[in-house]
């Protein structure tokens, strides 16, 4: 037979993983740690739930209606484990474990629901992106949204993408951007050569065609980003102008 310490630990890794597998401020943490990190992470959680849980069940059988479920709850016990159902102090722990559970797996989304009315989501997110538990380039992705530049990505191959970022997760490998403008490096001095304008050609067959603007995303893997940077296409012409291996510009000797 199991150990209820055995069990006791089980219930409250499980509550736990589910809780922060599910909650906005602790996931990036979570999905990120490993070993004895991962464990130690869902086992702090799990124990505030089953602390938590203890109490909710305390108040609950105190209640008619408590009083009233407890005694069903007993009979259905009383089926299968009539040992456990004999002992309140075991029946009463067997709710807590099933409490613990029910929380891990619901308040993640009362949080999120709270969260997304106070726009909590997007701030924890933005502070996240700072730090090394989220996904690579989400700091320059949140700098994009917050002023309203697309991010140019330079490839392995040398092929250039410019727009926003549309998609992006923890567990993806790939971001999708809604392009703006494509183009390359040039091998020698690895300038920027624009290609293709998407920006007339989205909104043209928008205008005629109806079409949703999720069709024209493009999903680029994250081991093939060399480079990543804001781009503002006002002011490509005066970084052009700006070039010392041009004749308008000479370098400053006297540095």
């Amino acid at each position: 037979m199991i150990k209820p310490t055995v069990i006791l630990i089980l219930v409250i890794t499980i509550a736990g993983h589910l809780f922060c597998n599910r909650t906005y401020f602790t996931i990036t943490d979570y999905k990120k740690s490993q070993g004895y990190h991962t464990f130690l992470l869902a086992a702090s959680w799990g124990l505030g739930l089953f602390c938590v849980s203890y109490v909710l069940v305390s108040l609950f059988g105190l209640t008619e209606f408590g009083r009233i479920l407890g005694g069903a709850f007993k009979s259905f016990l009383n089926i299968l484990m009539p040992e456990v159902a004999a002992s309140p102090s075991g029946m009463n722990l067997i709710a807590v474990y099933l409490m613990s559970i029910y929380l891990g797996f619901q308040l993640p989304k009362l949080i999120a629901s709270h969260a997304a009315r106070k726009n909590l989501l997007y701030e924890t997110w933005e502070a996240a992106a700072k730090k090394d538990s989220t996904p690579e380039f989400s700091s320059i992705m949140f700098s994009s949204w917050k002023k309203g530049l697309p991010i140019a990505f330079t490839l392995s191959n040398s092929k250039v993408y410019i727009g926003y970022i549309v998609e992006a997760g923890i567990d993806t490998n790939d971001l999708n951007i809604l392009p703006l403008v494509s183009g390359y490096r040039d091998d020698d001095k690895k300038d920027l050569i624009y290609l293709i304008d998407y920006k007339p050609v989205i909104a043209e067959i928008q205008e005629h065609e109806g079409a949703d603007i999720s069709q024209f995303l493009i999903s680029i893997p994250q081991r093939e980003i060399v480079h990543a940077n804001l781009h503002n296409f006002d002011y490509k012409n005066h970084f052009d102008d700006a070039r010392y291996d041009r004749m308008q510009t000479t370098p400053d000797e006297s540095n």
